[in-house]
């Protein structure tokens, strides 16, 4: 009887383990898409600011602002880019 209990524990500790990862693996995948859109709007916001600008090439400080601005700062950005006219501009969007 008390090797049936053992057995039963067992198996109840191997179904929520299993849970627990498939829940981290989902966590894990949501968390990759995240940051592979981030990375695809700061790829955009980039190439949008050269067009807007007339540039060919971001000053490197501007660039790290924008790599480093928050997902909310970058849609912020890209709404408004029709707005901006300088790269100080650029700067009042980013913290």
């Amino acid at each position: 009887m008390e090797r049936k209990g053992i057995k039963e524990a067992d198996q109840i500790v191997r179904t929520m383990a299993e849970k627990l990862r498939q829940e981290g693996g989902q966590e894990g995948r949501e968390e990759g898409k995240k940051e592979g859109r981030r990375e695809e709007l700061i790829n955009i916001t980039i190439e949008l600011i050269k067009k807007k600008l007339k540039i060919d090439i971001i000053p490197e400080e501007v660039k790290n602002k924008i790599e480093k601005a928050e997902l909310e700062e970058l849609k912020k950005l890209t709404e408004n880019i029709f707005e901006i006219n300088s790269f100080d501009e650029v700067n009042n969007y980013l913290s």
